[in-house]
């Protein structure tokens, strides 16, 4: 396992592309659930951390009571039902990046299956895995190092995929690949900010208002710098 991760780690590129060619749909499907799971608890495991933190911070009096306020805390973070979420949050991600990945293939006329296109981003996701284990170890000792670190490594995560996608692709057009990318990016997050105001009841009224408000308080801003 740990020589896998050394591998990915050092040639990212090679070993999606491999894996790409290697792993089928139902591989990919329960990757990401895996991954999922991971993530979602390292999140649940990071805001136990913080709240114990806080806790410790300001908290003076007996053993009791300390942890009769951790159990509030946990309560009001509603850890369990967060860790679903999460799980679900993040396989959909995982699941519609592949997909933009796929619908963009399929747009350039590549022979490009579906399971590649996962799997090149469930190893992708292996790395961010790996930055947010790292962060959260860092983090006991050094916060701002943690976060720097992890940081690095989502940076090294997303070069990673677009070479591997780029390399995939073999001889492609980059211009009508840059082109076409973009495009189906700007109606994925369309079609996901209209989902979100359709779940949410959201209007284009409501987003006009906020617009509003948020215009008014920059030349309010703008007003006080002028005086």
């Amino acid at each position: 396992m740990f020589e896998n991760i050394i591998q990915m780690a050092k040639m990212p590129v090679t070993n999606m592309l491999q894996k790409a060619r290697e792993e089928d749909l139902k591989k990919g499907a329960i990757k990401t659930l895996i991954l999922s799971v991971i993530l979602s608890m390292l999140s649940v495991i990071s805001t136990l951390i913080n709240i114990i933190k806080s806790i410790s911070e300001k908290s003076y009096s007996y053993e009791e009571s300390t942890s009769s306020q951790l159990w509030e805390k946990m309560k009001d973070a509603e850890l369990f039902s967060s860790f679903f979420k999460q799980v679900l949050i993040y396989a959909i991600v995982i699941a519609v990046i592949a997909l933009i990945l796929f619908v963009i293939a399929k747009f350039l006329k590549k022979e490009k299956e579906y399971s590649e296109t996962l799997s090149m981003t469930n190893n992708t996701f292996v790395l961010i895995t790996i930055g947010a284990i790292i962060n959260l170890i860092i983090s006991l000792i050094y916060a701002p190092l943690g976060v720097l670190v992890s940081f690095m490594i989502y940076i090294y995560a997303g070069l990673s995929l677009i070479n591997t996608y780029r390399e995939s692709l073999e001889m492609v057009d980059v211009n009508k690949l840059v082109l076409i990318s973009t495009g189906v990016i700007m109606v994925t997050v369309i079609l996901i900010i209209a989902l979100f105001m359709i779940l949410n009841d959201i209007s284009f009224k409501d987003i006009g208002s906020i617009t509003n408000l948020s215009m008014d308080s920059l030349d309010s801003y703008s007003d006080f710098l002028d005086y």
